[in-house]
């Protein structure tokens, strides 16, 4: 009986414990204000050139990383024994910027169960931030195709068709330098910040496309070269156009 009223008490004690520590979080807004000022290109850079990460703990498991690698729409981390995890963007559920007092970090959780870790708020705070922006970018590009249809429809049945701004002219002068450079993930930016602005550019879907495959992003691929059939479909290179969805469609299996 001294046993089990012993353990009741300690149970008890426990949770009162845990009720404190959870009532001793801080939590700050994801995203602040400052998110709706970056565009994908300015989150990668955060992530990737500012060391704001200490360890990443998923599963148990600590990844002890100075940085993020950021791939087409995915957060890549790489543990010391070389095994990597990869958090998908637009799969995320949840994410959440807070401080536990009882700890001198500052935490970003992502879906409560990947722990970003780091002890300076204003660089995790901008990173909380262009993880969100670019967990946004993930999805809108996903759930884009009704209003593409829209576009494409309109596009084609247009008899004088739009004529490309010089902000668009700029991406995509940019998006052909990285190319030349080998910056291929960054075209891949370029190109879909122009198609933000002119999604009824053939040539930038189909250029786009053409990047997306070279790093192994197929699926994403055929999704952009069906848009460039879909604005364009009597265009000369269209058989060459579907047959390399075809093949990509292999490919991303």
């Amino acid at each position: 009986m001294l046993i089990a009223r012993s353990r009741l008490l300690l149970i008890m004690f426990t949770m009162a414990l845990a009720s404190v520590l959870m009532g001793c979080v801080t939590h700050y807004p994801v995203p602040s204000e400052r998110a709706y000022k970056m565009s994908p290109a300015d989150a990668k850079r955060i992530l990737t050139t500012e060391h704001v990460i200490l360890n990443v703990i998923s599963e148990q498991k600590e990844y002890y990383l100075p940085k993020i690698t950021v791939g087409y729409h995915k957060l890549m981390f790489r543990a010391s024994d070389g095994k990597e995890l990869a958090i998908n963007l637009k799969d995320i559920v949840s994410l959440e910027y807070s401080h536990r007092k009882a700890m001198t970090q500052y935490m970003i959780s992502i879906d409560y169960q990947h722990l970003l870790l780091t002890t300076d708020f204003e660089a995790g705070q901008r990173a909380a931030d262009a993880i969100f922006l670019l967990m946004q970018d993930a999805k809108n590009e996903g759930l884009g195709n009704l209003r593409f249809e829209e576009t494409a429809k309109a596009y084609r049945s247009a008899a004088v068709k739009p004529v490309m701004s010089e902000e668009v002219r700029r991406y995509k002068a940019q998006a052909e330098g990285a190319i030349e450079d080998k910056r291929f993930e960054e075209a891949i930016d370029l190109y879909g910040e122009a198609l933000k602005l002119a999604p009824w550019w053939p040539e930038g879907h189909f250029n786009r496309a053409l990047v997306l495959s070279e790093i192994g992003e197929f699926n994403a691929a055929v999704t952009e070269m069906k848009r460039y059939l879909k604005l364009v479909p009597d265009a000369a290179d269209a058989r060459a156009a579907q047959d390399r969805i075809y093949d990509w469609e292999r490919k991303g299996k």
